[in-house]
């Protein structure tokens, strides 16, 4: 639900906001849904970027990402020339059970101070 609600909160601002959606899983870091400069533009497009994240979720490995996803992340968005950059961090895992802490998530997180 959060990634339509973003996608659908940047509809119309194209041409002020730039961004980009990745996946992660237990198997790979980076998987790229939207890429910079390509936002979905009809609602078949945001479907098929939904069932992508969907059907990930059913035949991916158990494991967690969410530390090497993130500092990609912030590695990617300062790649490109903006006035800010955000990165938002949403994970549905015990990241307790894969030994990720408070510290750890806020190290990556704020390991760039433009972002």
């Amino acid at each position: 639900a959060t990634c339509v609600m973003i996608m659908e909160s940047f509809i119309g601002f194209e041409y002020k906001y730039n961004y980009s959606i990745v996946l992660q899983d237990g198997e790979r870091a980076c998987i790229p849904l939207v890429d910079f400069d390509k936002p979905p533009k009809t609602p078949e497009e945001r479907l098929q970027i939904i069932q992508k994240i969907y059907f990930n979720s059913f035949y991916c490995s158990s494991g967690d990402n969410t530390l090497a996803a993130a500092y990609r992340a912030i590695k990617d968005v300062v790649e490109e020339d903006a006035d800010d950059y955000f990165v938002f961090v949403l994970s549905d895992a015990n990241l307790n059970s894969y030994g990720i802490t408070d510290k750890s998530i806020a190290q990556i997180l704020l390991s760039d101070p433009r972002v």
